[in-house]
């Protein structure tokens, strides 16, 4: 007969996992109010899963949580029955669960002070109140008066407007007040799904890219490109006002975002929010610049984009959450942009500094990569083969990054032969990874393509010229390396 429980049978388990030792004693707290009681005594069962909190797949908690030993403790004396206790245990952890995610409420609330005070004042309304909801929406407004904006200010905002609305609505003498509050309301409003939608598109733009995600085609890209945020900022924000900055930022955002590459428009959207960054929570100032840096970078303002991202690092925007590890396409972002612009001394500190950081999984690899990049750099290219044949990763970035490196050293090795092997071998690696989009399998199989080219011009193919190469380079849209391919194409002239 087995009787042993398995953490995948319920939920509990995971809500319970995720607390801490501090928070599972507060929990107990909650277990023994009779106000949150479900009836029946949980706090037995409580505390028998605290002694093998957190570890509940431990081979201790395994030999101690089984459905017998369970019911055992919680029902001494009675005879065990499996059917019984199956139904009874489950009931147990079923009702403990829900006090469990009870907690998790009342945990949310405390820490979010403005939403847990929008529930009181709702019921200080009803209530009549009136003292007491006079007290507590100052509160609120001194909160969001002096706090930083996040994604949730302006909504915040508007809820305040709209409680304030429904309290002068229903007073007699303050009805003069409504529309007031109807218009501040609606004003906060449109400036939050400006920030939404501008979210939203940066986050879906971002999802087409790299995973050939729907973009275009989605509802949130249709109604962001029929909105005329040109003639907007002209007519309604040419006046001063407490908003304008506000609704000047969000409309340059997506302006920017619907249209890519306009140079001076997304350098004044770069200088607004660093102007104004100490307004943001940090978040949101990660969100905003990261934004302007993937539009600064569909303009081609390649050193301008590494200042930045320097910029961000410094501020500490990109690795918010020092219990995780730093974000690799971050690293992998930093790096590439340092060595482009021949930060060498700056490279190996970040290097040094920041491998160290990464997800353990992928330290070891990323060292190698680092190190390839840098003997790159250094025109050690045998040292560049070295390390790429160390990488163990299936990362595609990191892959498709390697594979590019190797080809170019074997070019610069004039190790032609294994060059145009791994060419074929690429090409059709970009045509079976779903994970690489579309647009960037273009942008390294034009370059792959080329370089096949250049690879059979140096072996003697007599149909393949210089002019033929570089008409080739001159008429791609986007390719990758183009500067490497004209430097090369160049020297055989």
């Amino acid at each position: 007969m087995n009787t042993e429980i398995t953490l995948k049978q319920y939920k509990l388990f995971d809500v319970l996992i995720s607390f801490s030792g501090k928070e599972y004693a507060e929990f107990g707290k909650l277990v023994l109010s009779p106000f949150f009681s479900v009836g029946r005594n949980l706090y037995p069962l409580y505390e028998l899963l605290g002694k093998y909190h957190p570890d509940f797949s431990s081979s201790r908690a395994k030999e101690n949580l089984t459905k017998e030993k369970i019911y055992g403790i919680l029902n001494p004396g009675k005879k065990f029955d499996e059917k019984k206790a199956d139904a009874i245990i489950r009931r147990l952890f079923s009702d403990l669960n829900k006090l469990a995610e009870q907690y998790l409420l009342l945990l949310s609330l405390k820490k979010n002070t403005v939403e847990g005070e929008f529930i009181l004042i709702s019921e200080l309304i009803r209530r009549n109140l009136d003292a007491s909801y006079n007290k507590h929406i100052k509160k609120v407004d001194d909160h969001l008066k002096t706090g930083k904006i996040d994604e949730f200010y302006f909504r915040q905002l508007a809820d305040a407007e709209n409680l304030k609305y429904f309290y002068n609505l229903s007073r007699i003498d303050h009805q003069e007040f409504v529309i007031n509050n109807v218009i501040k309301k609606g004003e906060y409003n449109i400036i939050y799904t400006l920030q939404m939608l501008g979210e939203a598109m940066q986050n879906a733009g971002a999802n087409h890219r790299v995973f050939n995600a729907p973009y275009e085609e989605t509802l949130i890209y249709r109604f962001a490109e029929k909105i005329d945020y040109s003639g907007f900022m002209e007519s309604v924000l040419k006046e001063p006002g407490d908003l304008k900055d506000n609704l000047t930022l969000n409309c340059l955002r997506l302006m920017n975002i619907l249209n890519p590459g306009n140079i001076e428009l997304v350098i004044k959207f770069r200088d607004m929010i660093i102007a104004d960054l100490d307004k943001y929570s940090s978040e949101e100032q990660n969100i905003l610049l990261i934004g302007a840096l993937n539009l600064m970078r569909k303009a081609g303002l390649g050193k301008e984009c590494f200042e930045l991202n320097r910029f961000i690092l410094e501020k500490g925007l990109y690795h918010l959450d020092k219990t995780k590890p730093f974000p690799l396409i971050i690293y992998r972002d930093l790096l590439r942009g340092a060595l482009f612009y021949n930060e060498l001394e700056w490279a190996q500190s970040f290097i040094e500094s920041y491998h160290k950081k990464l997800s353990h999984e992928y330290r070891r690899d990323m060292l190698h990569y680092s190190n390839a990049y840098l003997e790159w750099n250094r025109g050690n290219y045998e040292n560049v083969l070295l390390h790429c044949s160390k990488l163990k990763s299936k990362d595609a970035r990191v892959v498709t990054d390697l594979k590019l490196l190797t080809l170019r050293a074997y070019y610069e090795l004039d190790a032609f032969e294994p060059a145009i092997s791994l060419i074929d071998s690429f090409i059709l690696y970009l045509k079976q990874n779903k994970k690489i989009s579309r647009e960037l399998g273009i942008f390294y199989s034009d370059f792959a393509k080329i370089m096949k080219t250049l690879l059979m011009y140096r072996l003697g193919e007599r149909n393949v010229t210089i002019d033929k190469i570089i008409t080739k380079i001159e008429t791609a849209k986007n390719i990758y390396a183009i500067d490497w391919l004209r430097k090369k194409t160049v020297e055989l002239a």
